[in-house]
């Protein structure tokens, strides 16, 4: 009768480690997904938009829809995006804003739309290529790159350099 026990005792342990984890294949762990991140930075003057809050909504789109979308066609992505809406951010008058956006890949094309409250005649809307980064600054009533800020800089120092020489050389007589 021992043996019949020990026996069983023996038949039920194997089972039971079996049944508990000997038997089951262990869990690949998850491999996080690569996403790229996009910062974004948006730089609004004191007078922007009146000294009121502007929202620059940043979408992947083609070069077509861009050219072709009307301010209240594109101002109605803010409350209810689609799919091509990477980020819609509210930008204080007087202050920066900062969003970093998660992608799966980096959009051929980005277009960045500032929706003032009286749109001007072309300045509201941006296409950049293949943006690793987006940083904007707003004005009274238009929206622009720093990077074309910095050039439009770039170039007054150039001609005020090139003023300041002419004038130099007519004192001189030279």
């Amino acid at each position: 009768m021992r043996r019949v026990l020990m026996a069983l005792s023996i038949s039920a342990a194997t089972a039971a480690v079996a049944i508990m984890g000997g038997c089951k294949p262990k869990a690949e762990p998850a491999s996080p997904a690569v996403a790229l991140e996009l910062p974004i930075v948006v730089r609004a003057a004191a007078d922007s938009n009146d000294g009121r809050p502007v929202y620059v909504l940043v979408r992947a789109v083609d070069e077509q829809t861009f050219l072709e979308q009307s301010y209240a066609e594109v101002a109605a992505l803010v409350l209810e995006p689609d799919e091509s809406v990477l980020a819609a951010v509210l930008v204080f008058p007087g202050s920066t804003a900062y969003e970093l956006v998660e992608i799966d890949a980096l959009p051929e094309l980005v277009a960045v739309y500032g929706l003032f409250s009286v749109a001007s005649e072309g300045d509201w809307k941006l296409l950049l290529e293949s943006p690793e980064a987006i940083e904007l600054e707003l004005a009274l009533d238009t929206i622009s790159t720093l990077a074309e800020e910095a050039e439009s800089d770039t170039d007054a120092e150039s001609d005020t350099e090139a003023e300041s020489d002419t004038e130099s050389e007519a004192d001189t007589g030279g």
